[in-house]
């Protein structure tokens, strides 16, 4: 105890025996001499260097390639074969849809092909089309069908909505492009709707309108303007609009803005296709099945909405009901069973005698909106798609051989045939799974 306070005190006094802290300089002591010990070993370190840039004036003497050429990554595949020549086949125009072409495969122009993709394309029709050779397909005996009513709407006359049915993989999709692309050839105006589920699956924004009582959908209202400005601009430009400093083409371009009401402007443009004669004007529309059934909207009460209660929607039943109608055009519909979210709904079903799933069958008990069910018997013509032809399918075995997908074997054809039954989609699903076309060489006929 005595020693602790002797520390003390003499850190406080100045004068005291000793201190603790020292404000003298530290002396360093003297560097090691460099000589001193063995010599150290240099190691280089193994690694990327970059290598000194070659004079381009030096020559390679004694070299057969130069380092550039030596550098380069060189890829070889001994697989590979030439892209397929499809020039020799016929374009589709409209003179070439005819009954003596039934079978055979004919190529689009690729103006048409890059207003078809424009409009939008299922991911695994846009993937077939753009391989290979480019775009091209079969005419079937329903496009010569299709081509038909076409022209008797194109000539003025009137004519009923038109549904394409059939089972699944039957070729309504691509039966539906092939009206697309016909009328495109043809001069129409083309309003083509790849993809009509996106109007009740509650992905865009939607208001009530008070005085009507509907729900306006603005967003899908401008992306329609958009879609005629795409694909007809040039012939809404000649069609007047009563105004004489605004053509059709202009009325629909001042609809697509932020701060535009395009609900409204919608229904003048579509006011004025209706009535004039200029041009024909065709309405198509793939997976109107949702037209006929409830949406993903809800109302601010949280009860679900009808698709009759949204403005498209709405709008595109007036034509299929035969409640508005074009002068000079045709309204075309197609149903589609690869959406599982929406099926086929069965007022639809039960009004145009589709065949009804086991999970979905009809009991006195059921119920069925009786709006829905009107407006599927109000009238629409159904074409039937059905099963190839032999001259369909061989022609289908045709262009695949010729993209050099498969074999041209007899066997093959014969096989795949049988067991898809003529559905044009099981027939091109056994072409794609069977061994024999992946094993057996590939090779261009």
């Amino acid at each position: 105890m005595s020693l602790f306070k002797s520390h003390v005190v003499s850190f406080i006094q100045p004068g005291g025996p000793s201190r603790l802290i020292s404000t003298s300089i530290s002396r360093l002591a003297p560097p090691k001499s460099k000589s001193a010990g063995p010599p150290r070993r240099v190691t280089q370190a193994v690694g990327f260097t970059r290598r000194k840039a070659r004079d381009p004036s030096q020559s390679n003497s004694g070299s057969g390639t130069s380092n550039s050429s030596r550098n380069q990554v060189v890829l070889r595949y001994k697989d590979a074969y030439r892209e397929p020549d499809l020039s020799d086949l016929p374009v589709l125009y409209p003179e070439t849809v005819t009954s003596s072409n039934v079978g055979k495969v004919v190529t689009l122009h690729q103006r048409t092909f890059q207003n078809l993709k424009e409009i939008g394309l299922p991911k695994r029709i846009l993937k077939e089309l753009s391989e290979s050779g480019g775009p091209a397909w079969v005419i079937r005996q329903a496009t010569l069908d299709l081509k038909t009513r076409m022209e008797i709407a194109s000539s003025s006359k009137k004519v009923s909505p038109l549904l394409l049915a059939g089972d699944k993989g039957s070729g309504k999709t691509f039966l539906h492009l092939h009206a697309t692309a016909y009328a495109l050839e043809s001069d129409w105006i083309v309003l083509s709707i790849p993809r009509a589920s996106e109007w009740v699956c509650s992905i865009h924004a939607y208001e009530c309108h008070l005085p009507t009582k509907i729900f306006r959908q603005p967003t899908l209202a401008a992306d329609l303007l958009n879609r005629l400005l795409q694909t007809s601009e040039n012939r809404l430009a000649k069609i007047p609009t009563g105004q004489e400093t605004q053509n059709l083409a202009e009325l629909a371009k001042s609809g697509t803005g932020i701060r535009a009401d395009s609900s409204a402007v919608l229904e003048e443009v579509i006011d004025i296709l209706a009535n004039q004669t200029q041009f024909p004007v065709l309405f198509a529309i793939d997976e109107a099945q949702v037209l006929f059934g409830p949406s993903a909207y809800r109302n601010p009460r949280y009860e679900i909405l009808q698709a009759y209660n949204l403005s498209i929607p709405l709008l595109a039943l007036d034509f299929l009901t035969g409640k508005r109608a074009f002068k000079r055009g045709l309204t075309l519909a197609s149903i589609s069973r690869t959406t599982p979210d929406f099926p086929v709904a069965l007022p639809l079903s039960v009004a145009l005698d589709l065949p009804i799933p086991p999970s979905h069958a009809v009991t006195p008990y059921t119920k069925i909106d009786p709006i829905h069910l009107a407006n599927a018997s109000a009238g629409m013509d159904k074409l039937e798609v059905g099963q190839m032809s032999g001259e369909e399918a061989a022609g289908l075995f045709t262009l695949f051989a010729r993209k050099g997908w498969v074999t041209s074997s007899d066997e093959l054809f014969t096989s795949c045939l049988m067991a898809s039954s003529g559905n044009a989609g099981e027939f091109v699903r056994g072409l794609r799974n069977t061994l024999q076309a992946f094993r057996q060489p590939q090779r261009h006929i």
